[in-house]
């Protein structure tokens, strides 16, 4: 499985918070706000920072990967290799090998 070429950005006006790829293709739409009485939208208080983390995945994935590959080579005890585990549970998590 592959992911949508990074970088992914945050597309943002008055109503919208979506995340997007690089060939502005529809990632997720991370706006989880309201209109209150007086019709103002109000935008939740997480709606930007998931945003920020989600639109980060593709950069997040690739750093994870390389010092996954960094840390197989020198992690021999047993605390470092459950965390090189760990990383790798990330990876596949995300659907990458």
């Amino acid at each position: 499985m592959s992911i949508t070429k990074g970088p992914w950005h945050i597309d943002e006006d008055d109503n919208r918070l979506t995340v997007r790829g690089e060939d502005n293709g529809f990632i997720a739409d991370c706006d989880d706000g309201h209109y209150n009485d007086e019709g103002d939208y109000i935008r939740s208080a997480y709606a930007k920072p998931n945003a920020r983390l989600i639109a980060a995945a593709p950069d997040l994935l690739e750093a994870l990967i390389q010092l996954n590959a960094w840390a197989a080579q020198y992690s021999k005890d047993a605390i470092g290799w459950k965390k090189v585990e760990a990383a790798r549970a990330a990876i596949a998590k995300a659907g990458q090998s």
